[in-house]
């Protein structure tokens, strides 16, 4: 049975939601077929204050333009 995360789960501060998101299926569904994972490993970034992310120093490319957008959406 598969249940939809609620957008307020995205919420989560984002250390907590790396830790919330260990075990949950991921899952991609297009008119070619569906594929699906188990999230095993995530990791974490403190948006534009961290050096590590790639939206350090609010950096908004093409690419980074989602992690300025609403919770819940994947940036790989």
């Amino acid at each position: 049975m598969m249940s939809i995360l609620s957008a307020e789960f995205y919420e989560q501060p984002t250390l907590e939601l790396a830790k919330s998101l260990l075990g949950c299926e991921l899952v991609k569904e297009t008119e070619k077929g569906t594929a699906s994972g188990y999230i095993v490993e995530t990791e974490a970034y403190i948006g534009p204050v961290d050096r590590a992310a790639h939206s350090f120093n609010n950096k908004r490319t093409q690419r980074t333009e989602v992690m300025f957008d609403l919770p819940g959406y994947v940036y790989t």
